[in-house]
């Protein structure tokens, strides 16, 4: 009421002035997804002066979150896709034309390579697939905003494909589905983020992001190790060994590619000593799938 009086009281220019300092509610909603990576108040301020709508890789801004969202929505299609062109419609489980699908991750057709990164688009059933989601909508965003989209996208399928070498040395023979390796990626590159950034940051805010997101890894990973060993009765059983390879590629991937604000030069040492220990891992996965004798049988069978 009294904004209302006050404003009956000025003139047109002025009234049309104090309309133009009320914000949107996109830059309301971009405000509050940025604070939960962000950082100090000058960085708050640096960034709102210098975003635009406009996705780029620059160095002083993110853009809008369209590569989440947009594989988000893809992963939503395929699912619908194989749970309503399956002889009998599931959407509880993993349907017989996902099980079917060229896309997910066969130990018997490993010399398809796409299939090392397509298997993200096939999903064991609603709870799988909302799980998956959430996570990269939850972490996936708000690192968009800050660090742009060709950044959180490189992270995020560089751990799609990390999660599937993983799981081919330490859990030979599986079929995989799932973007667990993708959302584990963001999560550790969440971490990487307080990493670098933790000196411009509060550090309130900073310790509970921590303790929210180790808290978070803690009980999946636990969940996984039960559901793998525990339960003997678990016919849907779950890829640790993805999980940690997509968390170690968004760890160290996370290291060199996020924008680090205020450099260090103990950062710069971590940043550069991140990107060969990353290439050594991937190598000797390749190397394993091509000479390792134990997927011999596969390749019979094939």
């Amino acid at each position: 009421m009294a904004e209302a009086v006050r404003l009956n009281n000025l003139g047109d220019a002025d009234e049309g002035e104090v309309r133009r300092e009320r914000k949107p509610f996109r830059e309301r909603a971009n405000r509050a997804l940025v604070n939960a990576v962000i950082v100090s108040p000058e960085q708050d301020s640096y960034y709102f002066e210098h975003y635009t709508c406009v996705p780029d890789c620059k160095e002083q801004v993110g853009g809008p979150p369209l590569f989440i969202l947009t594989i988000t929505l893809v992963q939503i299609g395929f699912f619908i896709y194989h749970s309503v062109s399956s002889p009998v419609t599931t959407w509880w489980s993993l349907s017989q034309s996902a099980l079917h699908s060229p896309l997910l991750f066969s130990p018997y057709h490993r010399e398809q390579v796409w299939r090392f990164l397509t298997y993200m688009f096939v999903h064991a059933g609603i709870g799988h697939i909302l799980s998956n989601v959430m996570v990269q909508l939850v972490l996936g965003i708000p690192l968009e905003l800050v660090h742009g989209s060709l950044r959180v996208m490189a992270i995020y399928l560089i751990g799609v494909i990390a999660g599937s070498l993983g799981s081919s040395v330490f859990d030979v023979g599986t079929f995989l589905v799932g973007a667990s390796g993708g959302d584990f990626a963001l999560l550790f590159a969440f971490l990487a983020n307080i990493i670098l950034n933790w000196d411009s940051m509060k550090l309130s805010y900073a310790i509970i992001r921590t303790v929210f997101v180790s808290c978070f890894i803690v009980a999946d990973f636990a969940t996984a190790l039960y559901r793998r060993y525990g339960d003997p009765g678990n016919t849907d059983p779950v890829s640790y060994a993805a999980h940690l390879a997509g968390a170690l590629s968004g760890l160290l991937c996370g290291l060199f590619l996020l924008k680090n604000f205020r450099r260090q030069k103990w950062e710069d040492i971590v940043m550069k000593a991140s990107i060969p220990i990353f290439i050594v891992c991937v190598l000797v996965a390749v190397f394993f799938n091509i000479f390792c004798p134990c997927y011999d049988p596969f390749e019979r069978a094939n």
